[in-house]
């Protein structure tokens, strides 16, 4: 029907099933050759196959070969009424803050989501406001898995992903200092960038994680949130 986002390696567009009416988001990820394709698939066949109340429906997964130098891949998902950022955005013109309870109900359906992930050596690794979205009954679900990978019993991972803003403050020192590659706990990082969302959501303004992520030692991190 229309364009309606864009996230990891594609754009997002709604459709709609001509027999049903029934409204889907379909996401198309373009590939240059036959090793994309395999890393997404792999990664995408991992996800269809979790099965959690706070993760994000795949219903199918399609593989198009397009021309001689480009593959597509089509994933069909359930479509969501907006996401985080989006209901922070009105919240913030409205200044309508979230009330703790708010706050509590969120965070418990992410955890719930990410302790999920874990306890099958899954991190997600760009956990941001953007890629948690918003259903019906107040339900809240991660989405957006292209950059996850499974990782070892160490947790442990070299290469550094995620968004810039939500970044840890280890990890950002290091994006800034142009390092790609750092060893990093990948789990505390999906937990780390779920605080940043939060506080972001708590006080409705960016400032506080502009503040925080210059900082890498936990008490003065403390001070700034006080």
């Amino acid at each position: 029907i229309r364009p309606i986002g864009e996230g990891s390696y594609g754009m997002i567009y709604l459709v709609k099933n001509v027999k049903t009416n029934r409204e889907y988001a379909l996401k198309k990820i373009l590939c240059k050759n036959l090793n994309e394709i395999i890393k997404h698939k792999n990664q995408l066949e991992l996800i269809y196959s979790m099965n959690h109340k706070n993760l994000l429906e795949i219903y199918n997964l399609q593989y198009k070969h397009l021309d001689n130098t480009t593959y597509a891949i089509y994933v069909l998902m359930e479509r969501a009424q907006n996401d985080w950022i989006i209901d922070i955005r009105k919240r913030i013109i409205n200044k309508k803050p979230y009330k703790e309870d708010e706050i509590i109900n969120i965070l418990k359906q992410v955890v719930s989501a990410l302790a999920y992930l874990q306890r099958r050596n899954i991190a997600h690794r760009d956990i941001k406001p953007q890629n948690i979205l918003l259903f019906k009954g107040n339900i809240f679900k991660v989405a957006d898995l292209g950059e996850a990978t499974n990782v070892n019993t160490t947790n442990k991972q070299m290469t550094l992903r995620g968004s810039e803003l939500y970044m840890s403050p280890s990890l950002y020192s290091r994006h800034k200092n142009n390092k790609k590659d750092v060893f990093h706990n990948a789990f505390k990082i999906d937990v780390f960038s779920l605080g940043f969302s939060t506080l972001y959501a708590m006080q409705l303004n960016l400032k506080i994680i502009e503040n925080i992520r210059e900082l890498s030692n936990m008490k003065l991190i403390i001070n700034s949130i006080y």
